[in-house]
């Protein structure tokens, strides 16, 4: 899979999601985030979401760095 460019469309629904996230969940929101290895880490988020080379990230409680938002849930 090679990479490229999105469209000034792609990045207008991209950051729509981390508008629609930070509507909704304030910083400090807990949160389950599947893990690279497939595990599930219950946290809290320690940003707003935004985007990171136009993917949709959210930095979280106890991971360095960010994770892409798809991957990150509120906690039910």
């Amino acid at each position: 899979m090679s990479w490229h460019r999105p469209t000034a469309a792609e990045i207008t629904v991209r950051q729509g999601k981390c508008d629609a996230w930070n509507a909704a969940h304030p910083v400090g929101t807990a949160v389950e985030v599947q893990r690279d290895n497939g595990n599930i880490m219950e946290t809290t988020t320690r940003s707003e979401a935004f985007l990171l080379a136009y993917q949709p990230v959210i930095q979280v409680k106890g991971i360095p760095g960010c994770y892409l938002l798809d991957r990150v849930h509120p906690t039910p």
